[in-house]
């Protein structure tokens, strides 16, 4: 477990990914099994679950709000996800994306908001820069996303974080620091999971968070 900022929670380092809800032969989602699933973890000191509307067009979402509709707000951690794919391309998608999955999840606040399989980068990335709060602890992507295998303007999300007073948090597993040193473009913190790549034959089960240094 691990102090989350300054609110007073102590939430589980791990988390439950709602894109990983069973599917049966027909490809329709097991509810059932999701709802075991989620249960069985939050008993067992998970707090944190993430979801997205891309997962199942909302389907995800309604479930998760089943889930957790009579569980204690501060019991868990819920992070949902920005799709460009699947907005409604106005000028107005980003906030009305927002306005949908907090009625979907029976919400009046995400704890984590992420910018999903983005395109378009520089247009998200001012539209992101609107949703700033007093209480938002840091900005988080990766080098090269997974599975759109999109590159992050590294330089351009770390102005935005720190013009906001907060770090610019870099996953780069995908490209290993043979092929991207993200503090060479402004990042603060870079993480790895080592099992993949820098593991290399995939044999050890591991990960590492590097500070660079530069942020107070």
């Amino acid at each position: 477990y691990r102090k989350f900022g300054n609110t007073g929670l102590t939430p589980s380092v791990l988390g439950f990914g709602m894109m990983r809800m069973k599917r049966d032969e027909k490809g329709n989602y097991d509810e059932k099994w999701t709802i075991d699933t989620l249960r069985y973890a939050i008993d067992n000191g998970l707090s944190y679950v993430d979801t997205a509307y891309a997962y199942g067009m909302g389907t995800s979402e309604k479930v998760l709000a089943g889930f957790i509709r009579d569980l204690p707000r501060e019991s868990y951690l819920i992070s949902d996800k920005f799709t460009p794919q699947c907005a409604n391309g106005k000028p107005t998608a980003m906030a009305d994306m927002i306005e949908m999955q907090l009625g979907l999840m029976e919400l009046d606040r995400f704890d984590v908001y992420w910018i999903h399989n983005v395109w378009d980068a520089p247009k998200w990335t001012e539209e992101l820069a609107k949703y700033f709060k007093p209480n938002t602890k840091l900005v988080f992507g990766e080098t090269i996303t997974n599975p759109t295998v999109s590159v992050l303007d590294i330089e351009k999300f770390a102005r935005l974080a720190h013009s906001h007073g907060v770090p610019l948090i870099v996953d780069n597993t995908f490209a290993t620091p043979v092929n991207c040193r993200p503090f060479e473009f402004g990042a603060d913190i870079v993480t790895h999971s080592t099992t993949k790549y820098m593991d290399g034959h995939a044999v050890g089960v591991g990960g590492c968070i590097v500070d660079s240094g530069n942020f107070d």
